[in-house]
């Protein structure tokens, strides 16, 4: 029918942002992380302007549609936070995994089209982390893994968010049980960030430990002109609007 929008409401089940396979599907060729460039910013124009909301349950079994995750790495300076998920985690791949990556779904009930990412991080840290940025976050860039099942009907749309501080305080009643000692508060300190790159002071298998999409980010060359020691690196950040 003429008029008729690709997607409608059909029930009053969660309902996150998607967006056609046929838009991305460029991406979707391996396992990467994709630095910010003319056609990373076309896909955020695209999500913050002309993608739809379909009920996550449909979302979840469909092959024709990407949901939207927009995530967040934490960080001062060099300094990152990562976390360890529960075995509590809402999705099953995830549990016990580690992450260095903060954030979730896009839903429909604060909607803001041109503001969807930013105020749906925003929402985000603050029940999951007890985090509200003093600094707007900046895009980084955009995360796929094709690899696998959960991976192929998921696109990551990465920011970088700096705090003030080198120490996250969690509260009980703001965690949902999504990390690892969520039954209580307490706080977790930054973690110089070089350990995660550099293999000589690497932990045994740490790679291993975390979830695919931070794995990609960590390897990325972004990540190592982030936390690295290249002497390169601030006018690198400087060209990405980072630094």
């Amino acid at each position: 029918m003429k008029g008729k929008k690709m997607y409608k409401k059909e029930s009053d089940e969660e309902r996150v942002l998607i967006l056609p396979n046929e838009k991305v599907a460029e991406f979707f060729s391996r396992a990467f992380f994709y630095p910010c460039d003319d056609r990373v910013d076309k896909i955020v124009h695209d999500v913050e302007w002309n993608a739809n909301f379909l009920d996550r349950a449909i979302a979840e079994s469909s092959k024709k549609v990407k949901q939207v995750i927009v995530y967040t790495i934490i960080r001062n300076e060099r300094k990152i936070l990562f976390l360890k998920r529960s075995k509590n985690s809402n999705r099953k791949s995830l549990r016990l995994k580690n992450t260095i990556l903060f954030g979730g779904h896009i839903n429909d009930l604060y909607d803001e089209p041109g503001n969807r990412l930013i105020k749906s991080l925003y929402r985000e840290l603050s029940e999951e982390l007890n985090i509200q940025p003093n600094c707007k976050p900046k895009l980084l860039g955009l995360v796929v893994d094709p690899t696998t099942d959960v991976g192929c009907r998921h696109l990551g749309v990465i920011f970088d968010t700096k705090i003030d501080s080198r120490k996250v305080f969690l509260l009980r009643k703001k965690d949902t049980s999504e990390f690892i000692g969520s039954d209580k508060n307490y706080s977790v300190e930054l973690k110089e960030a070089d350990f995660l790159l550099n293999e000589k002071k690497a932990l045994p298998n740490i790679f291993n430990s975390f979830d695919n999409w931070s794995t990609l980010f960590l390897r990325s060359p972004l990540s190592n002109f982030l936390f690295g020691e290249n002497p390169r690196r601030e006018s690198t950040l400087l060209e990405y609007g980072i630094y």
